[in-house]
């Protein structure tokens, strides 16, 4: 005859297994949500009452790591209880098997892992993006507080540095919810690498801060949810690559606040992971990558479009940053390595390149260079109305007749002057600015399209370091994600052994202190954590065979709890 299972049994352990659980839970996740919630709180980026919704907030992403211990804590005592009580040895003299004692135990770990890779591939990723809405969308406080402290506010790329803030109103009807006038500014800008490219000073700048949708998007994957910031300064005097504006010079940034959110996996779910496997171009950080490869084949492009144009008509048509036409005459360029410039040759005898600086005005006013050393150095400007191709015009001892531009002499005689540069001289990229566009070229596109190029016109450091950079950045996205996706898993996984290995041995060790038992439990379980935290940085950082490392832990934890079931049954 089949002998019925202990039902009344198994709900007895069960609820009092539960109840533990909730309970350890409950203390564990408060004391980490303040934790958390301190940082902020301290550096003034969040006030009292916001520091009581950033730790409500917090409650629900320290699930990830509070349940497994919890977990394992409550199955612990729960058990030891039951084996102090000398229960377990009664069950079990009424034909009640160990195995069938354990049931609850592993019944509740399965239920308790599902919830937690539930929570951590679709819910954890939204409150965790709540928290640092908290803390970089509330830009008005966080300007603020950090100004008053002497401190730096990030906005994208900049490092903007006051002496003083003022809020003032806004005007009616404009979108914007507050509006602030920084006094004594210093701004810093850097690239992806923390360098600084771009620096200037002003004695003011204006911020505003516009209401979600007030502002049109900024890009294709602009998400306009979202308030915004605007950043303007004028009379600015800024240094870059040693070049001084002077006074009337306006710049103005706007920046989404929050956009932080696409550079970081652990703010994605399940199925946004698996999208950004197959569009790793989502990631800012990516995307720039990319942006710049384009970059890079439209100058190439373009320029020998300059080379042929040269060879056939022996003068290019340019403009300069005030919009004036400029002629070179010269025979042919070529590029020059070591500056990382194009050098031109030129198309006369005497060995002058001659340039012709039309006026703007309509005029037949012209100024008139002859140098023998002329160079372009090339950068591509991207987001300007036809996508140009930028120059940085030198010319080296060149002799001037007419008008000069830089000096507004109009005597006509020729005069020799020092070195000569003109910046943002643009050359229009044409149908080659599609390449820059990706919608039409997506990135993998591009990639081959770079590769094939290369075999066929031979190496190009030009293009082929900025591809190598782009696919190492991608390959590491592929590993993060992976490794992501592999940690959610092995904490789930984690929190069904830690329960289980809790039950078994709190049986085993039924005459031994609570206390004692539980570090029995808990160190291995510490040590399976962290291989987890290990396994992923490892694998995001070095490769797949961090993933060893990751699961690992998790399978010494399972072979303790095997081992230590296994003396058990023996007696």
């Amino acid at each position: 005859m089949r002998r019925r299972q202990p039902l009344q049994l198994w709900f007895y352990i069960l609820k009092e297994l539960l109840r533990l659980i909730l309970l350890t839970l409950g203390v564990l996740v408060l004391v980490l949500a303040f934790a958390v919630a301190i940082k902020p709180l301290a550096d003034g980026k969040i006030g009292p009452v916001e520091a009581l919704r950033f730790m409500g907030l917090a409650v629900i992403p320290m699930l990830q790591y509070a349940l497994p211990f919890a977990a394992g804590f409550g199955a612990t005592l729960a058990y030891h209880r039951l084996s102090a009580d000398n229960e377990v040895v009664a069950a079990h003299a009424s034909g009640v098997s160990h195995r069938s004692i354990l049931a609850p135990a592993l019944l509740s770990g399965i239920m308790l892992a599902g919830v937690l890779l539930v929570l951590s591939q679709q819910i954890i990723p939204a409150f965790l993006r709540s928290m640092e809405q908290m803390i970089t969308q509330d830009v008005a406080k966080m300007l603020v507080n950090s100004i008053q402290r002497g401190q730096a506010v990030s906005l994208g790329d900049m490092r903007v540095y006051a002496d003083s803030v003022v809020r003032v109103e806004p005007l009616p009807g404009g979108g914007a919810t507050d509006e602030f006038i920084l006094r004594r500014v210093a701004v810093l800008r850097t690239d992806n690498r923390g360098n600084v490219k771009q620096d200037f000073t002003a004695a003011e700048a204006h911020v505003w801060i516009m209401a979600p949708g007030a502002t049109p998007t900024l890009g294709p994957d602009d998400d306009d949810s979202s308030s915004a910031v605007i950043f303007q300064v004028r009379d600015a005097v800024v240094n870059e690559q040693g070049r001084l504006f002077g006074r009337g010079e306006e710049f103005t940034k706007t920046e989404r606040a929050g956009k932080a959110f696409k550079d970081d996996p652990k703010f994605l779910t399940f199925s946004d992971l698996q999208r950004l496997r197959a569009e790793p171009d989502r990631m800012n950080w990516i995307a720039s990558v990319a942006s710049d490869l384009a970059a890079r084949l439209i100058t190439k492009l373009v320029t020998e479009e300059m080379q042929a144009r040269l060879a056939v008509e022996r003068r290019l048509t340019l403009r300069d940053a005030q919009g004036r036409q400029m002629i070179v005459h010269a025979g042919s360029m070529s590029w020059n390595v070591a500056k990382d410039r194009w050098d031109l040759s030129p198309a006369r005898t005497n060995g002058a390149i001659d340039i012709e600086i039309h006026r703007g005005d309509g005029s037949q006013g012209v100024t008139r260079l002859s140098a023998k050393d002329v160079a372009l150095q090339p950068s591509f400007r991207a987001g300007t109305p036809d996508q140009r191709l930028t120059f940085k015009l030198q010319a080296r001892q060149a002799v001037v007749r007419g008008l000069d531009a830089t000096t507004g002499s109009r005597d006509a005689t020729a005069a020799t002057v020092a070195d000569r540069e003109y910046p943002d001289v643009t050359y229009p990229a044409g149908e080659h600015a599609r390449y820059g566009d990706r919608s039409q070229v997506p990135m993998n596109d591009l990639i081959r399209i770079v590769r094939d190029r290369v075999a066929q016109t031979g190496p190009d450091p030009f293009l082929t370091s900025k591809c190598d950079e782009l696919e190492h950045r991608v390959a590491k996205l592929e590993r993060e994600v992976i490794s992501k996706q592999h940690e959610r898993f092995a904490m789930a996984a984690a929190c069904l052994v830690m329960v289980v290995t809790g039950a078994i041995t709190a049986v085993q060790l039924s005459q031994s202190l609570p206390l004692t038992v539980y570090l029995w439990s808990f160190f291995p379980a510490l040590a399976a954590l962290i291989t987890i935290s290990s396994g992923q940085q490892v694998t995001h950082d070095k490769g797949l065979w961090g993933l060893v490392i990751l699961w690992g832990g998790v399978g010494m934890l399972g072979l303790y709890g095997a081992m230590g079931y296994l003396r058990l049954a023996r007696h």
